[in-house]
């Protein structure tokens, strides 16, 4: 049972985040939408304790605080932006070679990722050598410290830093259009709400955040996040340019480590999570996403596609992006491959070794391959 607090509504947090900041301009309504299904899943179905429900209206809050400063830097930001052209996009499984792959792309200084901390608090980013000493930037840090010391486990399975290239969900977190809400905490109304909801806005905003973060650069986007496969539809309507790339590995390998993951982060604010409840949410999820992107793939041929092994990428990464940058037409220079080598070097000796199991989380190959297309298995 929640101990959600009832006086905590859209309009309550709204007024916190306005006297936070002194700011008011939020930029368009859509994110009221989601965030109010979401805050009735709070009162109706989440399980937080007592310093839960405070974390989880201090998340609600700081989302909104995001929102009011990027809102006021896109007004602020008068210079002509760069469109966002053909940007590559890693449209997979969760847990496959997404992150690695990522990062390892993002080192072409010809491309550019999501940094977390400009995902956080988007804006022109300034040269790196000032990140350090920028007050956003330490925000980010001690936030990520934070979570490290409430949540080894999450480090342990996904290491994040601020100044690394994380998922496009910090960016369309601040429309309440994420699967994050609802892994992170019951929220059945705000899921089923996801699957059907109009994410035109949502997408519209990501590109106006993209443009700014850019700051005028324009090198290639490299951008990635599962939650993707929710909206492939609104995301191809937004990006119809795209160049999609999707890394392969076996549901019943991906499947436990992403259960993982999504328990620790569940237990930040709902201690009594168990495995098998995380294991039948990971099971329907990622299953229904297999087979939205096996449907939207078909449905768009006109799409670029490169498909990447996860062991072919993990023993030869080099090898296993330059035949991206072949499918895609575009030359890999020797910079670039020298700086994509020296990444996989740092990659390779922070890999995470952890060991895990379907029946860690209650399922079992059978409904795994039952669930899941053939292609995934």
């Amino acid at each position: 049972m929640s101990v959600w607090p009832a006086n905590v509504t859209v309009e309550a947090l709204e007024a916190d985040a306005i006297a936070a900041t002194g700011l008011e301009d939020f930029g368009g309504t859509e994110y009221r939408e989601g965030l109010s299904v979401l805050l009735g899943d709070y009162r109706r179905h989440a399980h937080f304790d007592a310093a839960g429900a405070a974390g989880a209206r201090a998340m609600l809050m700081g989302v909104l605080v995001q929102r009011l400063k990027a809102q006021h830097s896109l007004r602020q930001t008068r210079r002509a932006r760069i469109p966002v052209r053909r940007p590559w996009l890693i449209l997979s499984m969760p847990r496959s070679g997404t992150t690695a792959l990522h990062r390892l792309l993002a080192a072409d200084p010809t491309a550019q990722g999501l940094e977390h901390w400009l995902g956080l608090f988007p804006q022109p980013r300034p040269p790196a050598a000032t990140w350090s000493a920028h007050p956003d930037f330490q925000a980010t840090a001690a936030a990520l410290a934070g979570m490290r010391a409430a949540s080894p486990e999450i480090f342990a399975l996904h290491a994040m830093t601020a100044d690394e290239v994380d998922e496009c969900r910090l960016l369309l977190m601040q429309s309440f259009a994420n699967m994050s809400f609802f892994q992170n905490a019951v929220a059945p109304d705000y899921e089923a709400w996801h699957w059907q909801c109009d994410m035109r806005a949502a997408y519209a905003r990501h590109r106006a955040l993209l443009e700014l973060i850019d700051g005028g650069a324009g090198r290639r986007w490299v951008l990635k996040d599962p939650s993707h496969l929710m909206s492939l539809e609104a995301l191809s309507r937004e990006y119809p340019d795209m160049r999609v790339i999707c890394t392969r590995r076996p549901a019943e390998v991906f499947l436990p480590s992403v259960a993982a993951l999504v328990l620790a982060a569940r237990r930040l604010n709902e201690p009594e999570a168990s495995p098998e409840e995380i294991g039948r949410l990971q099971l329907a999820l990622w299953s229904r996403c297999a087979h939205e992107l096996q449907e939207w793939r078909a449905a768009h041929p006109e799409i670029p596609w490169c498909d990447v092994d996860h062991e072919a990428l993990r023993r030869e990464p080099l090898a296993a992006i330059g035949a991206i940058y072949e499918a895609f037409g575009e030359p890999l220079g020797d910079e670039a491959a020298a700086a994509i080598r020296a990444r996989a070097a740092r990659l390779e000796a922070g890999a995470s070794t952890q060991q895990l199991t379907l029946e860690d989380f209650g399922l079992s190959r059978r409904a795994v391959r039952i669930a899941f297309p053939e292609e995934f298995v």
